[in-house]
């Protein structure tokens, strides 16, 4: 199977990059061992949300050009300050190309609320989350914090007591609906996607926006659960034209995340709809290189049929996803054996302490300034890497994971289609 580019991984990154080569002609495949981290994804796309001094970052610009100025190994500082507005303005229209409608400034950060009742910068935010312009003052007096009745994903209690600290009038209602008996009865059927499945039917939105509207009247807004977006992504706009007299909007809920889904869904969609092929359920062994250049790569599902390309993109993800492999004393990229960024001694890997920095998040592939991958020292020819699986960056304490799988998969995209 000969194709221009493979890509390896289906995330967000993995997807971005492919569809900006499949819109502009190339033969492009997508390899996809299963679900990627949408499927814990908040609704927000973060491209920086704190500075070194742990300040909220309003201007992304001007943050983003201190950053890369201060610190040279960053990805953003490796695309560069010139090419970092184009390729938010590319990024905001590939998002925006969806069914599923964003809201946020190209250049400026804006607050959503999170399921503990803080507010977090964010870039961009699906239109059905709840978000303020400021990150200590909410846009509304009085609330209705609603959660269903024998759903424990969403902590509304919690997030009453902590909303109050913002000055706002918070009612929290547990709600009953029959619809729900079917799966109420086993813990581990009442899930955000469980329940997403039951508001495709119309009957049950009805029965859900009658109980809603008995609250509506005494409220500027009602908070829910993000497990009542749907799993077809119709479900909210359904349920907002019958509930009257408020606004309704959503919070995160625990995995797996509705919004995610149907995000990476979309984008996959986005892809085939170009002539992308994604090779779902699939994972790629090996890589052999010779002369300094990827010949081909072996997938678990065709054993011994080579898959050849003239370049390939490894967007494989961090830990979570096994982008990255660590054993008792070393960390390593298991397909091509890439060089990988990490810190000689254990015991400063990780800190007991869960709310402090983490050095393991800094870990990764090491790459040139245009994204090609080390072996050896030397970079591979034809072989780039994108998104979490890069290092010098930590997208925790940034607050910039899906900025660097965006940014640095569309400007591998570009370098490619230039080239």
């Amino acid at each position: 199977m000969k194709f221009d580019t493979i890509i390896i991984g289906g995330g967000l990154a993995g997807l971005a990059c492919g569809i900006r080569l499949a819109q502009n002609n190339q033969r492009c495949a997508i390899v996809s061992s299963g679900q990627s981290s949408l499927c814990f994804f908040s609704g927000s796309f973060d491209l920086l949300g704190h500075t070194s001094e742990d300040k909220p970052v309003y201007d992304l610009l001007e943050s983003l050009s201190i950053l890369a100025n201060k610190d040279k190994k960053h990805p953003y500082s490796k695309i560069g300050v010139s090419k970092i507005e184009k390729l938010l303005e590319q990024s905001y229209a590939l998002l925006n190309n969806l069914d599923i409608k964003m809201k946020g400034d190209v250049r400026k950060n804006h607050f959503r609320l999170t399921p503990m009742g803080t507010t977090r910068p964010t870039w961009l935010s699906v239109d059905t989350l709840a978000t303020s312009p400021s990150a200590d003052k909410l846009p509304w007096r009085t609330l209705a914090v609603c959660n269903l009745q024998g759903f424990t994903d969403f902590p509304h209690q919690i997030f009453a007591e902590q909303l109050a600290s913002l000055g706002v009038k918070v009612n929290t209602h547990s709600i009953k609906v029959r619809f729900l008996d079917s799966i109420r009865q086993n813990a581990t059927e009442m899930r955000s996607a469980s329940i997403a499945r039951l508001l495709e039917k119309t009957e049950n939105l009805e029965e859900l926006a009658k109980a809603l509207n008995l609250i509506a009247k005494d409220n500027d807004a009602i908070l829910l659960p993000a497990a009542l977006y749907s799993a077809d992504g119709k479900a909210f706009g359904k349920l907002k034209n019958m509930v009257l007299g408020t606004e309704l909007f959503l919070l995160p809920t625990m995995p797996p995340s509705v919004v995610g889904l149907e995000i990476e869904s979309s984008l996959i969609t986005e892809f085939k709809a170009h002539g992308g092929v994604f090779f779902a359920g699939d994972s790629v062994l090996k890589g052999e290189i010779q002369s300094g250049k990827v010949q081909c790569v072996y997938t678990a599902n065709h054993g011994d049929i080579p898959m050849v390309a003239d370049n390939y993109v490894l967007a494989t993800g961090s830990f979570f996803n096994k982008g990255l492999i660590a054993t008792n004393t070393s960390i390593y990229e298991p397909i091509f054996d890439c060089d990988v960024e990490f810190l000689p001694n254990r015991g400063d890997w990780y800190s007991k302490d869960l709310f402090t920095k983490q050095n393991y998040f800094g870990f990764g592939v090491k790459t040139t300034s245009s994204f090609k991958a080390l072996s050896g020292g030397n970079p591979v020819d034809n072989l780039y890497a994108i998104g979490s699986v890069l290092s010098d960056f930590n997208p925790v304490e940034e607050g910039s994971g899906a900025g660097v799988a965006l940014l640095t998969a569309l400007n591998v995209a570009n370098h490619l289609l230039d080239k």
